[in-house]
């Protein structure tokens, strides 16, 4: 069999520029390999913000990375999360020497996070592959500057100085990373998928959406402090409070109240459940005290909804006060009241805030307009040296 060098040959290619051919037409022929990726972090079931990012970054990067998820973290008692912590070692180890992954890509929070995640970064980085830290942990400042002393402080900084890249969040975040002193960041805020716009209709009763893990931290709590004074104003407001966290104590603050019948609180909720409260809703509310980028008030502006809040964390890099929503003072239960019933009172503003809402969302968080930049991201880790 006459062999392609040969023939080129013949053609009159010199012996250089018939390899070089043969080089150039081999490429062509075999396919790009797709590099291969570790994600690191919670169950894709357990309930929260970071496992609806990691599905959804998922699911927008295989196409051009072979990316394989390894769980740290389950939803249960402390014995289940021990268990899940040291199979997902097991398993991160075997898939590190096997598979030869170009980069790791550890999503990381405060506390017990981080120092789980710590494990895997020293691992990854005594086999020289490149990690990618994610931060998302709403109250990593407190955990830093509050909780740990000189000693820890330092063997935090350590272990993102020995990342290859870390990801923010927000622009907030961006600002407190870089005072550690850690290494490169980006900023990279978090996805969110794309809705159709909501028709929703005319309506006296209005309903005001919370979505959330229930607790101190995230306002819950000032939120059912300020319902009266809401109905005083508008009555005609209805409340649903969803998501997992401290729901019986919220259901139990509710059982001796006058209004109790205008509030619901089903617990937590997914799937075509929790699209139907976004749909029905016609304002969302999360006066929290500490926050990231919150994927609820992502997920409440795709749908359209206007939103109050609190100007902590990334929250006012989505919620621009007086163009999609109105920001308050953390704990202020009557500036809380003021604002939502304000805002139920006025059906234009309602309107024209959603509007602005899902163009913010839609133009910069759309989870394809995200995923690009997390490819850039990978590529260059992968193609540096």
């Amino acid at each position: 069999m006459v062999s392609t060098t040969v023939i080129l040959r013949e053609a009159g290619l010199g012996s250089d520029a018939a390899t070089k051919s043969v080089a150039a037409v081999s490429a062509v022929r075999k396919p790009r390999q797709r590099p291969r990726v570790i994600m690191l972090g919670p169950a894709l079931t357990v309930k929260g913000g970071v496992s609806s990012v990691e599905s959804l970054l998922i699911e927008a990067l295989s196409a051009r990375f072979q990316v394989k998820h390894v769980s740290t973290l389950v939803d249960g008692g402390p014995l289940r999360k021990l268990m899940a912590f040291f199979s997902g070692l097991l398993h991160f180890i075997w898939l590190s020497i096997t598979r030869r992954p170009s980069l790791v890509h550890i999503h990381f929070a405060s506390r017990a996070s981080f120092w789980r995640k710590s494990i895997f970064i020293l691992l990854a980085k005594l086999q020289g592959i490149k990690v990618i830290a994610h931060a998302h942990g709403a109250q990593f400042n407190v955990f830093y500057d509050v909780e740990s002393g000189r000693f820890r402080k330092f063997i935090i900084r350590t272990m993102l100085r020995r990342c290859d890249r870390l990801v923010v969040i927000s622009s907030w975040w961006r600002g407190y990373y870089e005072s550690l002193g850690v290494c490169p960041t980006v900023l990279i805020p978090n996805p969110v998928r794309r809705q159709e716009p909501c028709d929703r209709p005319i309506r006296d009763e209005r309903t005001v959406l919370m979505m959330g893990r229930l607790g101190e931290r995230k306002g819950a709590y000032d939120l059912i402090r300020a319902i009266p004074l809401i109905l005083a104003v508008y009555p005609h407001a209805r409340f649903v409070l969803a998501g997992d966290g401290e729901v019986e104590r919220c259901r139990a603050l509710l059982a001796d109240c006058p209004w109790r019948e205008r509030v619901s609180i089903p617990g937590w909720t997914s799937g075509e459940d929790r699209l139907r409260l976004y749909r029905s809703a016609d304002l969302f509310v999360l006066p929290s005290y500490n926050e990231g980028l919150p994927m609820g008030i992502l997920e409440a502006m795709s749908f359209g909804l206007p939103v109050v809040s609190t100007p902590v964390g990334g929250i006012p890099e989505l919620v621009q006060d007086g163009r999609n929503g109105i920001l308050v003072t953390p704990g202020d239960v009557a500036g809380l009241a003021i604002a939502i019933s304000g805002m139920l009172a006025d059906v234009n503003r309602l309107r024209s805030f959603g509007e602005q809402s899902k163009s913010i969302v839609d133009n910069t968080f759309e989870l394809t307009l995200v995923a690009a930049r997390f490819e850039r991201l990978y590529e260059s880790l992968c193609t540096s040296g």
